[in-house]
């Protein structure tokens, strides 16, 4: 018994760091990522994203399939989400802190664009 390949590329997956982004023009063409001391390059043509748009220094996992050269292709970039920092007004240790926020303007009618 023989088996054959139908010749498919298999999909594989990598957790890694952002490490740069590549644009043409508003599109996003590549990224590096680093995994475990080394770079890969994905290509990002038909890419998903999952939880949003990822920065520099990101942890992301990716699904890819081998690409051409040294570049991987991308297919699904799912952005791992950051721990959040909160303040418990609440609490007697978080009230030393000053909590800051942002003064909002007020926004005349005329300045909205239509």
């Amino acid at each position: 018994m023989t088996v054959v390949s139908c010749g498919k590329k298999e999909l594989q997956q990598t957790k890694g760091v952002v490490t740069s982004i590549n644009t043409i023009e508003d599109s996003l063409a590549t990224t590096t990522i680093a995994v475990d001391g080394d770079t890969l390059l994905f290509k990002l043509a038909d890419v998903r994203l999952v939880n949003g748009m990822f920065l520099n220094g990101d942890s992301v996992t990716i699904d890819y399939i081998e690409g051409r050269g040294d570049t991987l292709r991308a297919l699904v970039i799912a952005v791992m989400p950051k721990p959040v920092h909160y303040i418990d007004l609440n609490n007697q240790a978080d009230q030393s802190d000053t909590l800051a926020t942002r003064q909002s303007e007020p926004i005349e009618p005329e300045q909205l664009p239509e």
